[in-house]
């Protein structure tokens, strides 16, 4: 187990200078292509609720799929993450404020959002570093999503990445959690 928890370490080091290396043009045109790619999936169709983080820095920009979410009518919920590696979902709109959380990452204030509770109908957008062809990932390593999808299993998950960043397969571990569908700006895995 630590052997693979070294071996995810240096390959996210990697994963993050390669993905930092790409342009801001060229990121920009993969994610509006990639935005477009979940949008167009049946499970965001038909989903009441979208489960999206807040990118930052070189991150995939979900921004698309947040507009695209408030246009149809959904419920739009970004992750705060808790004790324990833990996070749950809490509502957002245009007008609210996102506040520093975490790592510095901009999350809904829990003052003022409602928590998300039921899953019944959502559909949860799930950032990585990478994704394989068995729809498994190199997150950021803190284990918060693969811990909240497997105390939800039943919420239809799509793991987003720009194509450069699929690889055959990648380390993983008892823990780790599998994407229904991977997205990329070229299409779906």
């Amino acid at each position: 187990m630590e052997e693979i928890d070294q071996i995810k370490k240096a390959l996210r080091k990697e994963l993050a200078a390669k993905r930092d290396s790409i342009t801001e043009a060229v990121r920009a045109d993969a994610d509006r292509c990639l935005c477009e790619n979940v949008a167009a999936l049946d499970a965001f169709r038909q989903a009441e609720t979208v489960l999206v983080y807040i990118p930052t820095g070189s991150e995939v920009s979900v921004w698309g799929i947040i507009h695209t979410a408030r246009e149809r009518g959904k419920t739009v919920a970004a992750p705060v993450c808790g004790k324990d590696h833990t996070m749950g979902f809490y509502a957002f709109t245009d007008d609210t404020q996102l506040i520093p959380g975490k790592y510095g990452i901009f999350a809904p204030d829990t003052l003022i959002c409602p928590k998300v509770t039921d899953f019944s109908r959502a559909v949860c957008i799930v950032p990585g570093l990478a994704f394989d062809r068995a729809h498994y990932r190199i997150g950021y390593g803190g284990g918060y999503y693969d811990r909240f999808l497997a105390a939800h299993p039943g919420i239809y998950t799509v793991g987003v990445c720009r194509s450069a960043f699929i690889a055959d397969t990648l380390p993983r571990d008892r823990y780790d959690m599998a994407v229904d569908t991977v997205v990329t700006e070229k299409g779906c895995l």
